[in-house]
């Protein structure tokens, strides 16, 4: 077996070299496309997390809302009641109805039973 030469060892050394430098762009170049990933990813995951505070503090509000009109639907209900629970006011839609709607019912019914 021969030893190898200087010129030899030399140019291995250049080819060896050569090849190293070219894995290490190959290297870099894909740290840096996971380093583009990993920003979008985070920027992806901010705006997530900014969405989701928008929609809960709208749910809040909707619920304040609901809460709203719940007690106003209540307090709307409670008044009604009462109206309708006044003596006078029940005595006064009974004397309309019979007024209006009782006594010329029954006296349509008298008349047309005489023809």
């Amino acid at each position: 077996m021969c030893r190898p030469t200087k010129q030899q060892t030399a140019k291995e050394k250049i080819v060896d070299h050569y090849y190293q430098e070219q894995q290490d762009n190959v290297l870099n170049t894909i740290i840096l496309q996971q380093q583009m990933e990993l920003e979008q990813l985070i920027q992806i995951a901010e705006n997530l997390r900014n969405d989701i505070i928008k929609l809960h503090d709208q749910e809040q509000e909707l619920i304040q809302r609901l809460n709203i009109i719940k007690t106003s639907e209540t307090s709307l209900l409670h008044n009604i009641y009462s109206f309708l629970s006044n003596k006078n006011v029940l005595l006064l839609v009974s004397g309309f109805v019979t007024g209006f709607y009782i006594i010329p019912t029954i006296s349509k019914l008298f008349s047309s039973g005489r023809v």
